[in-house]
């Protein structure tokens, strides 16, 4: 696997900005921060924000989980797996790195 992104554990954190803006940070504890989405009051209650802001959020900060999750998936195939599923993850490491 190579480590062409922050190494994890990624966090999450929610805060309002002194300049009216509010932000959802992904972060590392030892590496700093990795992505920021900014937003305004006034569309934080509709749309993709107010909707998916958390669970967004919490795929984003996943994604290194996610990625070694499938990596050892595909490493240690076994015989009673569909193949499908080997290819999709395979398909999904290969995106991501």
């Amino acid at each position: 696997m190579s480590e062409a992104h922050t190494p994890g554990l990624w966090n999450q954190k929610h805060r309002a900005g002194s300049d009216g803006m509010y932000r959802t940070e992904i972060y590392s504890e030892e590496f700093g921060g990795i992505a920021t989405c900014e937003w305004t009051p006034e569309n934080f209650g509709s749309g993709v924000i107010g909707t998916y802001r958390e669970a967004n959020a919490r795929l984003i900060a996943a994604a290194p989980d996610l990625l070694a999750a499938l990596v050892a998936l595909v490493n240690h195939k076994d015989d009673l797996m569909p193949s499908r599923l080997w290819y999709a993850a395979r398909a999904a490491i290969a995106r991501a790195e």
